[in-house]
């Protein structure tokens, strides 16, 4: 089916090259554009068919397939492949940030725990301190 195809898009290119040359009674002019033509396209086929043939091998062996282009969630597997990397990115810099304020957070929370234990002992000072006074106070009222 490849070749036909091939053969007869070949045959049309000729002709239609050949259509633009003057017609001479020199036959070896058409014989070297006929001939070169023919090179090009045998080389050019040989290469087009190989591609094709990798193609069939691919789609066998299931490596790649073919879907339909117009498949919206075909389109957007395409978008999102496009777009991975920088979701990952994205990802792994918010992962980053959270880890940093979990730390900075454990951070304070202990030192709000060390300033509690620093202001509960302050207080209890304090409150030892206002009994002594509290009693001295009382102390010279009584002494009078």
């Amino acid at each position: 089916m490849r070749s036909t195809l091939l053969i007869k898009a070949f045959k049309k290119t000729i002709n239609e090259t050949l259509k633009s040359i003057p017609k001479t009674n020199n036959k070896s002019k058409e014989d070297t554009i006929t001939k070169s033509l023919t090179d090009v396209f045998n080389e050019c086929s040989k290469e087009q068919i190989k591609k094709l043939d990798q193609l069939d091998d691919l789609l066998k062996n299931e490596v790649i397939n073919l879907r339909d282009i117009r498949n919206k969630d075909y389109i957007n597997e395409i978008f999102d492949s496009y777009v991975f990397n920088d979701k990952l990115e994205l990802i792994n810099k918010i992962t980053e940030v959270i880890a940093r304020r979990k730390k900075i957070k454990s951070e304070l929370i202990g030192k709000l725990e060390n300033i509690k234990e620093q202001t509960n002992e302050i207080e209890k000072n304090n409150q030892i301190k206002k009994e002594k006074f509290n009693m001295f106070v009382d102390s010279v009222y009584d002494n009078k």
